[in-house]
């Protein structure tokens, strides 16, 4: 009684319990002196409790009843916290002259009864999966032979159940695939590497129809280690390779429309600048009535006009054929030494009669100190006669336009042109900044004017001289742009 390590309780014919071993105090929580002479019907639950009251009434009765039996039965226990565990129950009788006790013998169970919950949920749980209709699933052994299959298999291949399962996995493996398949198979087969697999893979259909699907595979072993079979999940993924394809496809044809109207813009850009550079030739001849005064009065007026739009055109045009050639990778830069002292002052000038014309105000402000740039001084002639083309563009009547160059922190050189225009929203950025972007509510009020690529090819050279641009605005309040040139492109400083 004291040793053993079973819970051992004897209680009288009144139901009484008499003695309690050690095992039954640690598994019910009670010492002897709480629980002896108590009714034994105080560790049941209390169903067990009144079922127990009733077949000891029965078997002192009539001798007769289910309390005495062979073997264990499973019952509840409650324990002195109130809590209920599973146990399993024997009863002995002990007859003393007329007296008569019973002995019972308690095992807890509990633990044996989680595993078994467990156990049973996890096969529920996988034939729940097995059964998945939307993925097909398997279980195949060593041999590449199939062991069991679910009915979204079999609808996954077109094969009914008995055909598919005279037929092995590589028998409907396309064969491009086969030799992949088989490697990883004998991989997780030896576990060297990993017991499971996955990969894309293409299998044949009943009909010949090629099936494109995800599948995973998980080698399963005996207790000594060797493989016993193997778990198989199929998705279809047909649908999602047919997109991928049809995603590159679009993607190529995008490509190559993108280089034909990259290559034709560059064409037409180049035949275009033929004739108008004639018509700027003698626009400039009739300008300046080279071979005698003109008859009319109005005949000044009409050839500056075409001037002005032929200069306009060919500033278009210009653009047009750097941005085709940045789409094309194929501007370069002609790097030298450049003064971006000299640079500033070129670009005022070249727009200082728009800029009064507009009744803008016009300004600069150079550090003394401002090195020379190893960069394409052409190129960032450019740049900035189109950021302040912009400022001009979309600063109303009396507004201020700067134009201000500094050294940066790291050693860089800023070029700033700011305004108090019209300004840009701050989601509208990143679209002026693509070729032909333009913000429609803000460039109402000046249709025509422009090709909408000043800002995307500013971006660009920027680019190819390894530096950044960036937009600082508010809407009503005007506008900052910013453009760097990295510490690696400034030269000594002036002296």
């Amino acid at each position: 009684m004291e040793n053993i390590v079973e819970a051992v309780i004897t209680i009288g014919e009144d139901g009484a319990i008499e003695t309690f071993n050690p095992a039954a105090e640690e598994m019910f929580g009670y010492a002897p002196d709480e629980i002896l002479g108590e009714n034994v019907s105080m560790l049941a639950d209390k169903p067990e409790s009144s079922e127990h009251d009733q077949y000891l009434s029965t078997y002192l009765k009539t001798g007769k009843g289910q309390i005495i039996g062979k073997g264990f039965r499973e019952v509840r226990g409650r324990r002195k916290d109130g809590s209920i565990f599973p146990a399993e129950l024997a009863i002995s009788e002990v007859r003393r002259g007329s007296r008569r006790n019973f002995i019972g013998t308690l095992r807890d169970v509990t633990q044996r009864k989680q595993a078994e919950e467990a156990l049973r949920k996890s096969q529920e749980r996988f034939r729940r999966y097995f059964e998945l209709p939307l993925i097909g699933s398997a279980i195949y052994g060593p041999d590449k032979k199939w062991i069991a299959v679910n009915d979204a298999l079999c609808d996954l291949f077109g094969y009914d159940r008995e055909d598919l399962m005279e037929i092995t996995w590589p028998e409907l493996t396309h064969p491009d695939d086969l030799e992949e398949n088989l490697r990883l198979f004998e991989e997780a087969m030896s576990g060297t590497d990993s017991e499971a697999y996955s990969m894309d893979k293409r299998f044949i259909r009943k009909d010949g129809s090629i099936i494109h699907t995800m599948i995973c595979g998980e080698c399963v072993r005996k207790p000594d280690g060797a493989p016993d079979y193997f778990i198989l999940l199929v998705q279809d993924i047909t649908q999602r390779k047919q997109a991928e394809e049809a995603l590159r496809s679009a993607k190529e044809r995008a490509e190559f429309a993108n280089r034909a109207k990259t290559e034709f813009l560059a064409h037409m850009s180049h035949e275009l600048r033929t004739p108008l550079n004639a018509i700027l030739g003698y626009s400039d001849i009739l300008k300046g009535e080279m071979f005698g005064p003109l008859g009319n009065e109005k005949y000044p007026e009409y050839v500056e006009n075409i001037h002005g739009a032929g200069t306009h055109l060919l500033s278009i045009l210009s653009d047009i054929l750097d941005v085709s050639k940045v789409e094309a990778g194929e501007l370069d830069i002609e790097e030298e030494e450049a003064d971006l002292r000299k640079i500033i002052k070129d670009c005022r000038a070249m727009v200082q009669e728009k800029a009064d014309a507009a009744k803008i105000s016009l300004s600069t402000r150079m550090a003394k100190d401002l090195p020379l740039l190893y960069a394409d001084g052409r190129r960032v002639k450019q740049i900035l006669l189109n950021l302040l083309s912009n400022a001009i563009k979309f600063t109303p009547e009396r507004g201020k336009v700067t134009v201000n160059a500094c050294l940066t922190r790291d050693g860089g050189i800023a070029l700033r042109v700011s305004d108090n225009g019209i300004g840009i929203a701050e989601k509208d950025i990143p679209r002026i900044l693509q070729p032909f972007g333009q913000v429609s509510d803000a460039y109402i009020s000046h249709p025509g004017e422009g090709s909408g690529l000043g800002l995307s090819l500013v971006k660009s050279l920027m680019e190819l001289h390894g530096g950044t641009l960036d937009i600082e605005s508010v809407p009503g309040e005007g506008t900052k742009v910013t453009v760097t040139f990295p510490a690696s492109r400034v030269l000594e400083s002036f002296r």
